[in-house]
């Protein structure tokens, strides 16, 4: 992983006009402070939403335990703007009666404006060398193509315990 890593940030650095420390410093996990950011980059992904969505990110990213707040929300900023964003959900996978910590992505978003920059694969790569294991439940049209070059695919499951 680290070197697909260290091959791709400088094509991704160029697109964005970042040196290699400034990119990498841009992904990181958000502050509350940053909360209108992520929800103008929604918007602008998802302009349509039916839901409260700025009650929904405080609930689902900024909110309960400090275990469960520890890495709620990735963002990529550049100039104060946030460019792009990940939700993890911390979770525990059983492997051989051995309990392993990982994390579920959910909502990676790229501002439209980007797309094909290969922001949203440098963003997966930076959580890969924060969390070895990372899971994703699902996909929309957008986001297949990119889960299904950087993650393996597991046995489909058509039945619940």
């Amino acid at each position: 992983m680290t070197k697909s890593f260290d091959r791709f940030a400088p094509y991704v650095g160029r697109a964005l006009g970042l040196s290699d420390d400034a990119l990498e410093q841009a992904c990181r996990p958000a502050t509350e402070a940053e909360i209108q950011g992520i929800l103008t980059l929604r918007r602008s992904v998802l302009p349509e939403m039916w839901w409260d969505d700025a009650r929904f990110v405080r609930w689902r990213y900024f909110s309960g335990s400090d275990e469960r707040r520890e890495t709620p929300y990735w963002v990529f900023v550049k100039e104060g703007a946030v460019l792009a964003a990940c939700g993890l959900e911390p979770v525990t996978l059983v492997v051989d009666g051995k309990a392993m910590p990982a994390v579920r992505t959910l909502d990676i978003m790229v501002r439209p404006d980007l797309d094909g920059l290969g922001l949203g694969a440098f963003m997966n790569l930076v959580l890969f060398k924060h969390f070895p294991i990372a899971l994703v439940t699902g996909s929309n049209e957008r986001s297949h193509n990119l889960l299904t070059r950087m993650f393996h695919h597991t046995a489909d499951l058509r039945f619940w315990k």
